[in-house]
């Protein structure tokens, strides 16, 4: 993943702290994955739906971590987000986590202006710096 990424990065001329990874399901859990890494590849990553591999293994330094998940996925259960927050948390990270009641494994409308909610915050913050 990591060589890819930086492939692209070039080619937009984006560094790591302008870079979002997002993901569902599997995809979430290669973005979440990313995090683990020696260096940052992303300033945000989004899993929507996903868990880690493993459980974290260390606090991804420059990088913003958001779960989100429906509190009805019988695929990732809401617990599997739940625990990587605190896990995250525990381990000094930032970490944000969204549950949508009623939600199975997808994407409705709920997660989609959440997402776009989570970015904004983050444009947002940035220009006040």
């Amino acid at each position: 993943m990591q060589a890819p990424l930086a492939h692209w990065q070039r080619e937009a001329g984006a560094d790591a702290a302008s870079t979002t990874l997002i993901g569902f399901s599997q995809g979430s859990i290669m973005a979440l994955e990313s995090t683990q890494q020696g260096q940052a590849l992303a300033g945000r990553v989004v899993a929507i739906a996903g868990r880690f591999a493993l459980s974290p293994r260390r606090a991804p330094p420059d990088t913003v971590v958001h779960l989100m998940n429906g509190d009805q996925d019988p695929v990732m259960p809401i617990a599997l987000a739940i625990d990587a927050a605190s896990s995250l948390r525990t381990l000094g990270a930032t970490v944000t986590i969204d549950e949508f009641a009623g939600l199975g494994h997808g994407i409705d409308a709920r997660v989609l202006q959440r997402v776009a909610q989570r970015l904004d915050d983050a444009v947002s913050s940035k220009c006040k710096t």
